[in-house]
């Protein structure tokens, strides 16, 4: 159950305060019956627009999370609870009432998985007239394949950008955040990655020297974050080949945020159905060519092993991988299957740009996974190796492929 509620009004000093924010994440997971397993974390930000400013914190409990982020400027508050089993909504949401003093409220109840299924919209109100929750279940509409709930307004999104109807329908490109780690093998935290980055996009230029453009022109609208599928990897990848492939048939550019690579391989699928002749760029440490890891076929591990049974696929930047990849690598070369190791040379780098785009389509998918740059650079990863290419490399690789060929989408992964 996913329960996001929009406070409006309240009690001024009690947003700008960290010791309120605090106090009510420390005793409201017991007061709905969650369990909760660390002390809250609470901090005080300031956004890119003045009145962009108040308390942000949260609470992990062993059923998720529970975040809070307040406006005070804006006499706004935005709530977040976020449980893996079902809890008393109304009850929290009249304790969240009585605490924040709010004069009104807007809210919303996702089932987990409920968007995507068939029974129509459906909206309960609440008697008392506060407010009404709506159970998200299907859109009526053109997004009704996407999980955007009526009167949506993510307000984390991706350069702090307005997400609203119209700017869906002009977007060139939709965000899709995905925070999903249930294989990781190592070291855990990529589904943290998505909040991660979106919150810090916020503190970067819209303006792009390089491209002497606002970058947010060509239209960026933020989905909000896709409910984790836990039951198994293949589930979830299934549940993002199907938001995607919405994103692709809408004729928008996918870029999904991550979480750990087995993510790719549903966009991947969403795509191949969508655009023909598409190959696929891997950046990556790893080969990722296992067929199976950890007793599942669709571990991180395996990503780009089953990739191949979807479309040609270019690895660079790998510089760790098991002999039984290696087997698989040798045995299979041909058009499928092209890896261009790192190596430590002079240049610190071992492929051509050109050879390497010469071996991609005219359609491209690139997934990128943050452990192919040195980790001098880049070591919050979740499966760091030592070397790996820099800033400048993977730069010089972006400029060519997105000059020389079609990026339908990418990804991000890893963090």
């Amino acid at each position: 159950m996913h329960l996001l509620v929009d406070g409006f009004g309240g009690d001024s000093e009690n947003l700008k305060s960290q010791e309120f924010v605090y106090k009510f994440l420390d005793k409201f997971p017991s007061s709905i019956n969650m369990n909760k397993i660390s002390g809250p974390h609470v901090t005080t930000y300031k956004g890119p627009v003045e009145q962009d400013w108040g308390v942000s914190g949260f609470v992990m409990i062993a059923e998720s999370h529970i975040s809070i982020h307040t406006f005070p400027d804006r006499s706004y508050t935005n709530i977040d609870i976020f449980s893996c089993k079902d809890f008393d909504e109304e009850k929290a949401l009249m304790l969240i009432i009585d605490a924040f003093s709010f004069e009104q409220t807007k809210q919303w109840s996702v089932g987990r998985g409920l968007e995507y299924t068939e029974p129509e919209f459906d909206d309960t109100s609440r008697t008392s007239g506060v407010s009404s929750i709506n159970r998200i279940k299907k859109r009526p509409d053109m997004k009704e394949k996407l999980p955007i709930p009526d009167d949506y307004a993510f307000h984390w999104s991706f350069l702090a950008l307005n997400n609203d109807e119209m700017n869906f329908e002009s977007s060139r490109i939709v965000v899709l955040p995905v925070p999903y780690d249930s294989t990781t093998s190592y070291r855990s935290g990529a589904k943290e990655g998505p909040r991660a980055i979106i919150e810090a996009s916020r503190y970067l230029e819209d303006y792009d020297l390089e491209l002497n453009c606002d970058i947010s022109d060509v239209g960026i609208y933020t989905l909000p974050e896709l409910d984790p599928n836990v039951d198994s990897p293949y589930k979830m990848a299934e549940r993002v080949k199907n938001v995607s492939k919405a994103i692709f048939e809408s004729g928008k550019i996918l870029a999904m945020l991550g979480g750990e690579h087995s993510i790719s391989l549903g966009a991947i699928s969403a795509a191949a159905e969508m655009y023909q002749d598409l190959s696929v760029l891997y950046l990556d440490a790893h080969g990722d060519l296992r067929d199976i890891y950890m007793g599942s076929s669709y571990s991180h591990a395996c990503t780009a092993r089953r990739v191949l049974d979807i479309a040609p696929v270019v690895e660079v930047g790998v510089r760790s991988i098991s002999k039984e990849e290696i087997k698989f690598y040798e045995s299979s070369k041909s058009e499928k299957l092209d890896i261009y190791f790192y190596e430590r040379t002079t240049s610190t780098r071992s492929w051509n740009v050109n050879e390497v785009l010469e071996k991609l389509s005219e359609n491209v998918y690139i997934s990128l996974d943050l452990d192919v740059l040195d980790p001098s650079i880049m070591s919050a990863v979740g499966t760091p190796e030592p070397g790996g290419i820099d800033w400048d490399q993977i730069t010089e690789l972006m400029h060519a492929v997105c000059r020389g060929r079609n990026v339908v989408g990418f990804d991000v992964v890893e963090l």
